[in-house]
């Protein structure tokens, strides 16, 4: 046991090693974890090695005018929260100035006129070649969106017709931070869904109150567009992710288990053990594909992704995609309690909003439990 604990330890401090990056964009990131507006950041490998993604968004509000009341006391939380954004966008700001002169590609677009307020900032921070630096152009602004390294930062303001009351925002602010942190590995296997879920279902087995299962599945026939539009607010997906592969035809399946802990503590235990499993199996399989969020603390009512296995497009072609399948877990906080999710997808993955009631959702026909679990 003191062995296993003292690899976990050394492991942590190798992965921890590894999320230092731009030096610049290290003390960003620590004044937006310290000013609450960021919350974790996320690694993972592809093809061209191992990556660090910060990527968040978040409002702006208008400080100017009258404290917000709430149940008939002022709130000075809400003083606080819109400042500490304000200050984080001016940082974001200040940080891509100092960034701008050592950029290999840099574009900039500002657009303040009749209330209306946009700002575009991108730029690749290095490359090794020109071919590395993917460029998406409008009619208004050109968009790195992938680079060894690059930054994209966008605010739009809203305009003042549809600002209802005092907690509407005046704009909202989009950041992404996108960069290599280590080229001597690259993915090139699918992530081993069965091989891990081998190593974690025993633990959530033993640790939770109860569980169920889910079954989406969706076929060619399937049009989600019209089904988005056909249902009302809740009843629909909270992710639907489209594969463009002609194998798979716009279908998909998904398979979940559902884990309930009714202890809060024993489900955020639970989940600590599950990722410490899965940092130990990226660190045995270098070569396969995945996506991890670190540094989290904060949960929702809706399922948030926490580590996802990937197919690998490198990976055997002769193997047909309809046998290759990907994971993704994740974890909610209900007032029923707390639940860790697996989801084993093939095709076109669809998370639906009723995770905690349905049974099978299968095309345009759902199946409920009898109680909400």
């Amino acid at each position: 046991m003191k062995r296993l604990f003292l690899y976990i330890i050394l492991l942590a401090a190798q992965l921890t090693c590894l999320a230092q990056t731009n030096p610049k964009i290290d003390s960003l990131y620590a004044y937006l974890k310290a000013k609450g507006v960021a919350t974790d950041y996320f690694i993972y490998k592809d093809g061209s090695g191992l990556r660090k993604e910060i990527s968040l968004t978040f409002d702006l509000n208008d400080e100017s005018l009258p404290p917000v009341v709430v149940d008939a006391r002022t709130d000075s939380a809400f003083t606080v929260f819109y400042a500490n954004h304000k200050d984080a966008y001016k940082q974001i700001r200040r940080t891509l100035r100092e960034l701008q002169d050592d950029a290999q590609e840099s574009y900039s677009y500002e657009y303040h006129k009749d209330g209306a307020d946009t700002v575009a900032i991108t730029m690749a921070l290095r490359s090794k070649a020109k071919d590395d630096v993917r460029i998406f152009s409008n009619r208004k602004y050109k968009e790195i969106w992938h680079a060894p390294e690059f930054v994209q930062l966008f605010y739009n303001n809203f305009p003042a017709n549809i600002r209802k009351n005092r907690l509407s925002p005046v704009g909202m602010v989009s950041f992404r931070y996108d960069g290599i942190i280590d080229t001597s590995t690259v993915a090139k296997k699918d992530f081993n869904t069965k091989q891990f879920l081998k190593v974690i279902t025993p633990i959530l087995r033993k640790g939770c109150t109860s569980k169920r299962t889910m079954l989406c599945k969706h076929d060619s026939t399937f049009n989600y567009k019209e089904f988005r539009d056909s249902v009302k607010y809740g009843l629909g997906f909270t992710m639907y992710e489209e594969n463009y592969s002609a194998d798979v035809k716009h279908s998909g399946e998904s398979s979940f288990t559902i884990y309930k802990f009714k202890d809060e503590a024993k489900g955020k235990s639970t989940l600590n053990q599950i990722m410490e499993c899965a940092q130990k199996y990226i660190t045995d399989n270098p070569n396969e594909s995945y996506w991890m969020r670190f540094d989290n603390s904060l949960f929702s009512s809706s399922p948030v992704d926490m580590f996802k296995g990937y197919l690998c497009s490198d990976d055997n072609n002769d193997v047909p995609l309809r046998k290759r399948s990907e994971l993704v877990i994740c974890a909610a906080k209900t007032g029923n309690g707390f639940y860790i999710i697996t989801d084993v997808c093939w095709g076109e993955d669809c998370f639906p909003q009723e995770w905690n009631k349905l049974k099978r959702f299968v095309n345009y026909e759902k199946v409920y439990y009898d109680e909400e679990l």
